[in-house]
C-alpha cells in the first residue's frame, strides 16, 4: 500500500497537477487542508481515491476538519491540525488518533516536514507552496505487512 500525502498548497494547484503522475502510482491522495479550492484542478488528472479534510484557511469549506480513512487494512487519521495545537506539540493529536484506533496520524498547518513514531506514524508532508524549513514538500507513507513508514519528498 502506498498514499501520496500532501497539504498547505494555497492557491498552487499547478503544484498538485506536477504531481499526478507520483499520485497515480499510489492507492489514495491524502489532502490535508489549506487549499481545497486547489483539488479542483486534479479532476480529470488523476484516477486514486481523494480522501481531503479542510484547513485554517480554507473558508466556506464544506470538507469535514477531520476523518478517518481505511486503506489497504490500515486506518489513518487525517486533520489540518491547528484545533490540535500542533504548534506546541503533538500529543493531543497522537492521543486523538490513538482514541480511534489508527495505524497513523497525518496533519499539516506548520509547513514543517515531519515524520515520527509513537506507537503510531505521526507525518506532516510540509508545505508545496510556503515551506517553512527548506524546500517544498509532500509525503508518501507505504505500508506492508512489516509496517508502515513515511518518508519525506522534497521538490
Amino acid at each position: 500500500m502506498k498514499i501520496a500525502v500532501v497539504g498547505d498548497s494555497h492557491g498552487n494547484g499547478k503544484k498538485l497537477i506536477d504531481l499526478c503522475d507520483v499520485f497515480n502510482e499510489c492507492d489514495a491522495l491524502f489532502f490535508l487542508g489549506d487549499g481545497e479550492r486547489d483539488l479542483t484542478e486534479l479532476k480529470g488528472f488523476i484516477n486514486v481515491p481523494i480522501y481531503a479534510v479542510s484547513g485554517n484557511n480554507d473558508f466556506g469549506s464544506l470538507l469535514p476538519k477531520e476523518s478517518v480513512a481505511q486503506v489497504g487494512g490500515m486506518k489513518f487519521f487525517l486533520t489540518h491540525g491547528h484545533l490540535y495545537g500542533v504548534d506546541r506539540d503533538l500529543l493531543r493529536l497522537t492521543l486523538r488518533a490513538k482514541s480511534e484506533q489508527c495505524d497513523a496520524v497525518f496533519f499539516g498547518h506548520t509547513h514543517i516536514p515531519t515524520v515520527k513514531y509513537n506507537d503510531i506514524l505521526v507525518m506532516n508532508p510540509g508545505s508545496l507552496t510556503y515551506p517553512r524549513m527548506g524546500k517544498p514538500s509532500y509525503g508518501i507513507a507505504e505500508g506492508d505487512k512489516n509496517g508502515l513508514f513515511g518518508k519525506i519528498i522534497y521538490i
